[in-house]
């Protein structure tokens, strides 16, 4: 069985991809400034980048 530390380094990492997911994905949108539904995106993106943070946050104290 892994071990905590093992446990959190992995969503750790897995988050560090996420993040650059989107960061592309926000850069992409940023420069379609004048798109409407680009914008609304990059909204929904926030919007679930912070709701997984804060998930991975309550699974980490969780497993703590």
């Amino acid at each position: 069985m892994p071990s905590i530390e093992a446990g959190v380094s992995m969503l750790s990492k897995s988050m560090e991809d996420q993040k650059l997911i989107v960061q592309m994905l926000t850069d992409t949108v940023v420069a379609q400034q004048n798109n409407a539904p680009a914008k609304e995106v990059l909204q929904k993106v926030d919007a679930a980048a912070e709701e997984q943070s804060a998930t991975l946050g309550t699974l980490i104290d969780e497993t703590i």
